[in-house]
């Protein structure tokens, strides 16, 4: 990509001349677009002016910055090259991924963010860049191109920005759809969706993240309703690669308990990784280390001072590793409020219940009648969350169709719940040579993964939904345009950072960018003739300044070079 200003009829313009690859060419293909005149000063009265809009430049012109940085579309090419005349698959993918930054909205209206943007990552003409051609493009790429691309942009990031890798943070999740549930497709199951609706298909995310920044590496896309062993399972070969591309060495990836099992742990140790995860309380390593840990908690260092936790050494399924008995007063806290909200709400429930067997014995009771058999059903499922069975003691009697309900609180159940499990984590590793604050700290940068999903979720960021998407190829390329989207805007914020800027959330810097745009002004000066289209530049506080330094935006309009 090249910015270049040339004399037209008298006037200068400033001209993006880019070229990509085309497959059956033997040569690149250059294409040049014009991005407007440059601005000649121009005295107007504000009588003779009308606001007609707005040009993005701050949040579009640094993810662009970052694209090009990393070679996206170059990487793109080589893994998937264009064919003649439109957007390639990679500069559809890289307009969808600003416009999950920048302005999350339907692909059908695409074609208006990009018209709204002064910077350009190619010279493509707008209205090829739509929802439609997103389809076209995207039939039939293989997962092999994305992961293919994703390694390639993973090494650069590294290279650039100096990541650090040597601890990888890896959890999954999923997002809901709206597809019906006679539509075909491998992706969208029915599955245990993350928020709680049973009556939606839901498409599952694998992601890994670096310990800097928050910045995703790698990404997979997976049914439903598959389980997250099988998932990483399947994802081993291209971690192992990712792992040689970044130089080998010893690299721990950091993940849930919902990812654990001694096959994976001895396939991990194949592909490179050392191995940190955590134990469910339940299982009897944990509870051999629990009880071994009793009265040996000592608190860690500096600002995990309120954390105590004590390390031995043991067998876990066969298999020699540190485990590390932790106790959390915040995790305490967090697991109480959970368990006293799921109490209270099975405490009403079932005192409904015992309302309606009042009635019922009374004679008083409309509709259907409860037995044993139905109000069984209904209290297991009224206490199988957050410990209430533990903490409630409830007694069925009487007949089938005449039954009776008793509940009361196990008397010392809460103190015997805290003593026990709550506010404890049981942490296993390979790393033998960690220290206890080490493997704690380095467990507890998997939250980083969990706020990224967050961002992806409540629209902080990169926002993945509501998705449109009906066909797996659609979904997966959505979904990749959404990972890569997040991808830029972290590795954007480092360097806004390394550049002398205040350090501030991801979504914060986003909208500082996002407040460097040009007003569109129509100015007439009474004669004959078309307004004459004039921009005007924003306010610019220090941060602001710092952004079209460190991102160059000032190459797209001498108006930013100028502007107080």
């Amino acid at each position: 990509m090249h910015i270049f200003e040339r004399e037209i009829k008298g006037r200068r313009y400033r001209i993006l001349a880019t070229s990509r690859r085309v497959r059956g060419k033997k040569h690149p293909v250059s294409q040049q677009v014009s991005l407007g005149p440059v601005q000649d000063d121009v005295v107007f009265s504000p009588a003779q002016s009308t606001a007609a809009g707005y040009r993005r430049v701050g949040d579009v012109g640094a993810l662009i910055a970052v694209a090009d940085e990393l070679g996206v579309l170059d990487a793109f090419d080589a893994a998937c090259p264009g064919e003649g005349d439109g957007p390639s698959l990679g500069e559809m993918i890289l307009a969808v991924a600003l416009q999950r930054v920048c302005s999350p909205r339907a692909k059908v209206h695409l074609e208006d963010f990009l018209g709204e943007c002064l910077p350009r990552f190619s010279a493509q003409r707008v209205d090829r860049t739509n929802g439609a051609a997103f389809h076209r493009l995207t039939r039939g790429v293989t997962e092999v191109v994305y992961e293919q691309v994703q390694l390639a942009l993973a090494k650069r990031a590294c290279d650039l920005y100096q990541l650090d890798t040597n601890v990888l943070a890896y959890d999954t999740t999923n997002f809901d759809t709206f597809i019906a549930t006679e539509t075909p497709g491998a992706l969208a199951r029915r599955g245990h969706a993350k928020s709680k609706r049973s009556d939606l298909r839901v498409v599952g995310l694998a992601l890994m993240t670096s310990a800097t920044g928050c910045v995703p590496l790698f990404h997979r896309v997976y049914g439903g309703n598959e389980k997250d062993v099988s998932v990483l399972s399947r994802t081993l070969e291209a971690l192992g690669a990712l792992h040689d591309m970044l130089g080998g060495g010893d690299r721990t990836l950091v993940r849930d308990g919902g990812c654990s099992g001694e096959q994976l742990e001895l396939d991990l140790g194949d592909r490179g990784y050392r191995s940190l995860t955590c134990l469910a309380v339940s299982t009897t390593a944990a509870k051999a280390a629990l009880a071994e840990s009793v009265g040996r908690l000592e608190p860690l260092p500096g600002k995990l001072r309120d954390v105590g936790a004590y390390g031995l050494r043991m067998n876990v399924s066969s298999l020699d590793r540190t485990v590390i008995m932790m106790e959390s007063p915040t995790l305490l806290r967090g697991q109480l409020r959970g368990t006293d909200a799921a109490l209270a709400k099975a405490r009403t429930h079932l005192n409904a219940l015992q309302d309606r067997l009042a009635k019922q014995s009374a004679g008083k009771q409309r509709g259907r009648r409860l037995t044993v058999s139905s109000l069984t059903a209904r209290v297991a499922k009224l206490t199988a969350r957050e410990h209430v069975a533990a903490l409630l003691q409830v007694d069925i009697g009487g007949e089938e169709t005449m039954p009776t309900l008793r509940v009361e609180m196990i008397p010392g159940a809460r103190e015997r719940l805290i003593r026990e499990r709550l506010g404890k984590r049981v942490l296993i590793t390979d790393q033998h040579d960690w220290s206890t604050e080490r493997i704690v700290r380095a467990f507890r940068s998997q939250w980083k993964v969990e706020r990224a999903f967050r961002r992806m979720k409540r629209g902080a960021v990169a926002v993945w939904g509501p998705s449109h998407q009906w066909t797996d190829d659609s979904l997966r390329a959505h979904t990749f345009a959404t990972v890569l989207g997040l991808q830029l805007a972290s590795l954007a914020r480092i360097r806004f950072e390394r550049a002398g800027g205040t350090p501030m959330p991801t979504a914060s810097f986003i909208e500082l960018l996002s407040d460097i745009k040009l007003t569109r002004l129509l100015v007439r000066n009474g004669g004959r003739g078309a307004p004459r289209t004039v921009f005007i530049g924003p306010q610019l506080n220090a941060d602001a300044r710092t952004a079209i330094k460190a991102f160059q935006l000032a190459r797209w309009t001498s108006i930013l070079s100028t502007t107080d």
